[in-house]
């Protein structure tokens, strides 16, 4: 009964952080500085300083010798042009194991004017590997670097590393280094910054 309740409580840990991260505001109103950002295909946009991303993302990970991508979501609130407050969330099938796994996000943007700029985030969160045997929630805290690529005035194509931190993690056959291998994510920000 207890994991039942585990996936139960975990499912809907990530169906909140991905639904508040994917349901920010696009469109903010509030006043602030403009700022012109260039674009590879859209011209130049003039933006209030407090706006907001969110898209979807592919990353790869690794449980002990296994590895495969897993698919996720996510979004900032971005704010001064340069502070970023989101969460984000993955989940998938790597090898015999089932995990999702999300969390809050903070990080900086820098030179969002650039068609070239990059982040630098980490989230704090956690997550739920399913074997055969056993259930394990986790927690994990993973800093980031991204490359973004301002596509069009309103598409941000991204690439980044992390380095994930898991612990408080131990079954019979996975102990906190078996989740912690460097990580790859690339995808689509419909940003409004």
């Amino acid at each position: 009964m207890k994991m039942k309740t585990n996936i139960k409580l975990s499912m809907v840990m990530l169906i909140l952080l991905s639904t508040s991260a994917l349901g920010i505001n696009l469109h903010s109103n509030l006043p602030g500085k403009s700022n012109p950002h260039d674009s590879y295909f859209g011209g130049r946009l003039n933006k209030t300083a407090d706006l907001a991303y969110g898209g979807l993302r592919l990353k790869s990970t690794q449980i002990k010798e296994s590895s495969n991508i897993l698919v996720g979501g996510g979004g900032a609130r971005v704010y001064l042009n340069k502070y970023l407050i989101g969460g984000e969330g993955y989940g998938g099938i790597v090898g015999d194991y089932k995990t999702i796994y999300g969390g809050m996000m903070l990080g900086g943007l820098f030179n969002p004017e650039k068609k070239i700029n990059y982040t630098l985030k980490s989230r704090f969160g956690g997550g739920l590997v399913v074997s055969r045997s056993e259930n394990s929630f986790y927690l994990n805290i993973e800093p980031q670097f991204d490359i973004n690529l301002n596509i069009r005035s309103n598409v941000k194509g991204f690439l980044g590393i992390g380095l994930p931190y898991s612990f408080n993690f131990d079954t019979d056959d996975l102990n906190n280094n078996d989740l912690n291998h460097a990580s790859f994510t690339v995808g689509l920000k419909f940003a409004e910054y």
